[in-house]
């Protein structure tokens, strides 16, 4: 399951642009730097981020949880990431 997809703006890196976590749920992390301040949203309940915004110009580790998918259905999803 890959979901992470960052809306790419100049003053915005991440460390990865895709996370993949098994089924049985993860938590996963990445590191984002932005010049500004910025907010992070998941496209469905199932995934959860720590911090979901923030405003400094170094590095910061974001915790991505996903929880344990029930279905046989594999799952996909989206962070979107904006700064300003």
């Amino acid at each position: 399951m890959s979901y992470l997809d960052s809306l790419t703006q100049s003053e915005i890196s991440v460390s990865t642009e895709t996370l993949n976590a098994p089924g049985e749920g993860s938590v996963l992390q990445f590191r984002l730097t932005c010049e500004g301040a910025w907010q992070i949203t998941a496209d469905h309940s199932w995934v959860m981020v720590s911090p979901e915004s923030g405003s400094s110009a170094s590095a910061r580790k974001v915790d991505v949880v996903v929880s344990v998918n029930t279905s046989d259905v594999q799952r996909k999803g989206s962070l979107t990431i904006t700064s300003g």
